[in-house]
């Protein structure tokens, strides 16, 4: 496993991240494939914002995401925050968009650098395409464990609550 360098796998910066966000969220998805128009490396909910968290290992890895429709119509895109998470020595070579947090990974441990600002202070119309795909991905989620049996689990109560 690398270091936490620019020799980081983008599995390992998921795995990273996705450990970051269940620190801070009451639920998180990991590159979670559904029909919402953008599948981010990690997402995590609380029940009162989102967080979405990009993860980059190089530079043309972060210029690839600046053409996302999803980045050219920011207020479309999922996550009431936006967080990049990289190697630090990525950092110094590219630019940060407006609004974008930082999480720098270095020796596999993540460190907030700069915090995101909320995205959707002022609401557009535009903002029911974000929450619908924000739900669209939450329902995927519950109709599958809908479908594998298992749904009758969220009301049992947590152990230990």
């Amino acid at each position: 496993m690398a270091q936490g360098g620019e020799g980081m796998k983008h599995k390992e910066l998921v795995d990273i991240a996705y450990k970051w966000a269940c620190r801070n969220h009451s639920f998180v998805f990991k590159e979670f494939t559904t029909y919402a128009n953008e599948t981010p490396d990690v997402i995590g909910f609380r029940s009162y914002y989102t967080t979405l968290i990009e993860c980059k290992t190089n530079v043309s890895d972060f210029k690839a995401d600046e053409r996302k429709i999803s980045r050219r119509f920011p207020e479309q895109s999922m996550g009431n925050y936006r967080i990049y998470c990289m190697p630090s020595e990525l950092y110094q070579k590219i630019n940060i968009p407006e609004g974008w947090g930082v999480l720098l990974v270095k020796n596999n441990k993540a460190r907030m650098l700069e915090s995101a600002s909320r995205n959707d202070k002022n609401f557009h119309p535009s903002t029911i395409k974000k929450l619908l795909n924000e739900n669209m991905m939450m329902f995927s989620a519950l109709r599958r464990f809908w479908l594998r049996g298992h749904f009758e689990k969220i009301y049992e109560p947590l152990e230990g609550k």
